[in-house]
């Protein structure tokens, strides 16, 4: 492969050896490649965001754009569509102390312009036991071969899984 694409060596990494031209770093006051970040509530032309409006409007769709450029990277315009199915639900688990809903989900990508090909996504979706409002969910990709699930609760002495008090704040 590397004669394929014309490589001839690998660059080497970080070196263990202190003097070395590609020794590992150490030290923290080192570690920001990027200590000139521009100012959140500037926007490009050089304008202050003064208003709410101004920064849902103008600065943040700014942000917005250099993040999807600059680092996670755009969606194209022709993703085929993906359609969910649960395949499997486990209601007695844990995260953290914290009673979870856990599902399997597979997602079936449309393959109608390649009908050859057939994607399926494996999905682990984690989410608070009884939310009753938006929560923050766990999504886990990937096979399901070491079960996929969080773990189940440990009794407690009374034979009752335990179930701390900052859980009642979330159902």
């Amino acid at each position: 492969m590397m004669d394929q694409l014309g490589i001839k060596r690998l660059r080497p990494g970080p070196s263990g050896q202190g003097g070395a031209t590609n020794s590992a770093n150490y030290d923290p006051a080192k570690a920001n490649p990027f200590p000139n970040l521009p100012d959140p509530l500037t926007l490009k032309d050089g304008r202050k965001v003064t208003t709410a409006e101004m920064w849902w409007k103008e600065r943040r769709p700014e942000i917005v754009e250099d993040f999807e450029r600059e680092v996670v990277g755009r969606v194209p315009k022709n993703v085929p569509k993906v359609t969910w199915t649960i395949t499997t639900q486990a209601v007695d688990r844990v995260v953290g102390g914290i009673p979870v809903d856990a599902r399997q989900l597979v997602g079936k990508v449309d393959n109608s312009a390649c009908p050859s090909i057939e994607v399926n996504i494996q999905m682990t979706l984690v989410t608070p036991a009884k939310a009753a409002r938006p929560v923050p969910v766990l999504m886990m990709f990937g096979g399901f071969g070491g079960g996929g699930f969080p773990r189940r609760p440990r009794p407690t002495r009374e034979g009752r899984p335990s179930r701390p008090a900052c859980a009642a704040a979330l159902g």
